[in-house]
């Protein structure tokens, strides 16, 4: 199976240049897992820690707190948590980290910073640091409401 990326152009999505790879390379060559509990691990941590609100249902924004590799949702307004998550995968890619959680039953979600813009986390949900498939603008996360 390959997996093919595309690249973007502004609000277009252009596949004239993709990168294609296959699976016994995609997570050794291309992708660095950094190893748990390292230097580098805990630095990545460190770009995502604090608090986090959902983009989408203005004016009900969901709150996201990382903190280690414990993330916490909570639901607009609320104080208690609704889902508690471990963060189980750090991946170092070309275009930042990609962070990884275990959602059970062999799924998984996954958020992309990007270096270029600390600002944001892109929800990529099926746990593959360079799959598209999964996006939800909605649910990516910003720091301030």
């Amino acid at each position: 199976m390959t997996l093919s990326v595309p690249v973007f152009a502004g609000s277009v999505s252009v596949y004239a240049a993709t990168q294609t790879m296959t699976d016994s390379t995609q997570f050794n060559r291309m992708d660095g897992v950094l190893k748990k509990n390292s230097a580098a691990e805990k630095k990545a941590l460190k770009f995502i820690k604090g608090t986090w609100y959902t983009q989408g249902g203005v004016p009900y924004h969901n709150k996201t707190v990382f903190s280690g590799k414990t993330v916490k949702l909570y639901a607009p307004g609320s104080k208690k948590v609704l889902y508690r998550y471990k963060i189980d995968k750090v991946t170092k890619t070309s275009y930042g980290y990609y962070y990884r959680i275990y959602l059970g039953k062999g799924c998984y979600d996954g958020w992309r910073l990007y270096l270029k813009d600390k600002s944001t986390l892109v929800t990529m949900g099926n746990g593959n640091p360079y799959s598209t498939s999964g996006y939800s603008g909605t649910d990516s996360l910003v720091r301030h409401k």
